[in-house]
């Protein structure tokens, strides 16, 4: 595969504040500013992970911010940003896959194929705060909207979950 580091990626940035930009020789130096969401990434780092990701997102805390990441395993771990070096384990789904992740300020909430959302403290995540129970088939999506968790199930339905109860 060669030297990736200094390769330039073309993507588009559903979060713009984490975007890198660089320069395109076609059009230019882009900007966060821009009307259009497509942006040029520069290829910055690599780390390697012993299981396949199914879920990922970002999330603040106490001034901090740490990239989450789940697995198709059901493990969900944490790094350190920027740097990715310090690895932490937060929490687990008895051997099903995480389908997704959303953040709640101090609560973490993970999805999986067994028609659960788990809504975990952040980061003591062995505290779980409530289990979101009543799909019928797999979650396939979870999110954040206004402060209440909605989850999208492949049973067609879409409910809405107070964190703090279930």
């Amino acid at each position: 595969q060669g030297d990736r580091k200094n390769q330039t990626i073309h993507s588009t940035c559903k979060y713009k504040k984490y975007c890198r930009i660089s320069k395109d020789k076609h059009n230019g130096c882009r900007n966060n500013d821009k009307s259009d969401d497509h942006f040029i990434f520069i290829f910055l780092d690599s780390r390697k992970l012993e299981k396949k990701c199914s879920a990922m997102l970002t999330q603040l805390y106490n001034g901090k911010e740490y990239l989450i990441i789940g697995d198709k395993v059901g493990d969900v771990i944490a790094f350190d940003l920027p740097s990715l070096q310090k690895k932490t384990y937060l929490l687990g789904h008895c051997a099903t896959v995480i389908t997704d992740l959303a953040s709640f300020g101090n609560y973490l909430a993970s999805s999986d194929r067994d028609e659960k959302v788990f809504v975990n403290h952040f980061p003591q995540t062995f505290n779980i705060q409530s289990i979101c129970v009543g799909h019928k088939q797999y979650v396939s999506c979870i999110a954040n909207v206004a402060g209440a968790l909605i989850s999208g199930s492949a049973d067609g339905t879409i409910r809405k979950w107070d964190i703090e109860s279930g």
